[in-house]
């Protein structure tokens, strides 16, 4: 009877150890699992921020090159400006010229014709000749002048594309900023570009 119960307590003591041996081995799989679980999430973790970073620095790298097609832009603009300018001052005073030298062959044009007619120097004979001479003179300095006229419209025309190109300009330079507004806040729809009415 001892001996029966002592074997049967052997048993019981065995089976208790087995359970026991199961319970820690599951226990170590859920530990193990646990572990991997940690280490796959911190990975995750890292790798997220790494995108992060990554993602930063591609939109400020970004942004630093549309700060530096701004900067060419306005660049471009004042140098054409300052160009236009130059242009205008030299269209100016080569108006100013012609104009001068307009008043001075008219007024000397007709200081001669006035002498002439009143034939207070020149015999009769020599007054045709004199008249000839000045109607040549007066056709040579018509054609001056309407060589002048055709110039200032062919520099009236050049001021106007001129214009016109600031303008395009100008209009890209605003979309530009614009478009860097959206790396910012919430994507807005493309503003369109205003077309420039050519003359």
């Amino acid at each position: 009877m001892i001996k029966a119960m002592r074997e049967k307590l052997r048993h019981l003591e065995k089976e208790v150890s087995e359970i026991m041996w199961m319970r820690e081995n599951e226990s170590g799989a859920h530990e193990r699992e646990r572990v991997v679980h940690a280490l796959k999430e911190g990975e995750w973790r890292r790798e997220r921020k790494r995108l992060k970073e990554e993602v930063r620095k591609l939109r400020k790298r970004l942004e630093e090159r549309e700060d530096e097609m701004v900067m060419r832009e306005k660049k471009g603009c004042l140098v054409l400006e300052e160009q236009m300018r130059e242009e205008r001052e030299t269209r100016d005073e080569a108006v100013e010229k012609w104009k001068r030298l307009y008043l001075a062959i008219k007024f000397e044009l007709d200081d001669l014709i006035q002498r002439t007619h009143q034939g207070l120097y020149w015999r009769a004979e020599e007054e045709d000749i004199i008249l000839e001479e000045l109607q040549q003179e007066l056709r040579a300095k018509e054609e001056t002048i309407e060589n002048l006229h055709t110039r200032l419209a062919s520099m009236e025309q050049e001021k106007s594309k001129r214009e016109r190109e600031i303008d395009i300009l100008r209009q890209s330079l605003k979309i530009m900023s614009h478009k860097k507004k959206p790396s910012t806040s919430p994507q807005e729809p493309p503003k369109k570009l205003a077309y420039v009415k050519q003359a």
